[in-house]
């Protein structure tokens, strides 16, 4: 970064940052791809095969299970997305909604990126420093559908995965009248993560007057909640055992964002 301009540096730095703090998906996606041959990157096509659309649109692909990306190749132009029934942008938790498949020019500044999250998308996170499994931890997530993502955690080196020697934690969306997000008790080699945890959780892409009650092992807990209308996001933070569930009920007249 340091080889540009001052602004194009700030600009690459806040994004190798944003990659470095995706180190839990994109660790949980590199699993999936030596387990099951899935790669992290793929084509529209592979999961909209019946939409022509998605042939069309070469330069834009999913990362992982739950986002996808429209790169800007050209200085000071744009790139046209192929728009599917509620995404969401990953940072700002703007709604695209449609009822028939559409194609949308995306403008972006050169300190934004096209980044978009499906409905019911999950992604976890974390703020430090070092790649491996962490105490604080951070997941977004998307609203109006229901979406189960397995973060699989291991000792970051060596082969002892092969042997069971992990852990994985079901995060889980439940989308009706009241959604219910569930972190669930982590299984496996549970020596190999903290024993204890602060998950920030961001409920991006909701409406302002969502009520959040959390629960640790069905027990109602206080949590303060803050709502950051930059992003259309409501954030509460949750502290407990890994061996214990956390719940956390939404309702309200309006639960997603109307922009």
């Amino acid at each position: 970064p340091w080889c540009f301009d001052e602004k194009t540096e700030k600009n690459i730095t806040n994004w190798l940052q944003l990659r470095h703090k995706l180190f839990p998906y994109n660790y949980t996606m590199n699993y999936r791809t030596t387990k099951h041959l899935e790669p992290i990157v793929q084509p529209m096509y592979y999961d909209y095969p019946q939409c022509g659309g998605a042939y069309d649109v070469k330069k834009q692909f999913m990362f992982g299970s739950e986002l996808m990306v429209a790169p800007i190749t050209q200085a000071n132009d744009y790139a046209t997305n192929l728009g599917a029934i509620d995404w969401f942008d990953f940072l700002t938790g703007f709604r695209y909604s449609s009822k028939t498949d559409r194609k949308l020019k995306v403008f972006r500044k050169i300190t934004e990126y096209p980044v978009f999250a499906k409905s019911g998308a999950i992604v976890p996170m974390q703020n430090s420093l070092e790649l491996k499994p962490d105490a604080n931890m951070e997941v977004v997530v998307f609203p109006n559908s229901s979406n189960v993502f397995n973060l699989y955690e291991d000792a970051g080196d060596g082969h002892e995965f092969e042997n069971g020697a992990f852990a994985e934690t079901k995060l889980a969306l439940n989308w009706g009248e009241k959604p219910v997000f569930t972190i669930s008790p982590a299984t496996g080699d549970t020596s190999l993560i903290p024993s204890n945890r602060n998950w920030k959780i961001i409920f991006r892409g909701f409406n302002e007057n969502v009520i959040a009650k959390a629960y640790v092992n069905s027990k109602a807990v206080d949590v303060e909640t803050t709502f950051d209308k930059a992003t259309r996001s409501l954030v509460l933070t949750v502290n407990a055992d890994v061996s214990s569930e956390i719940q956390v009920e939404l309702s309200g007249e309006t639960i997603v964002t109307d922009n």
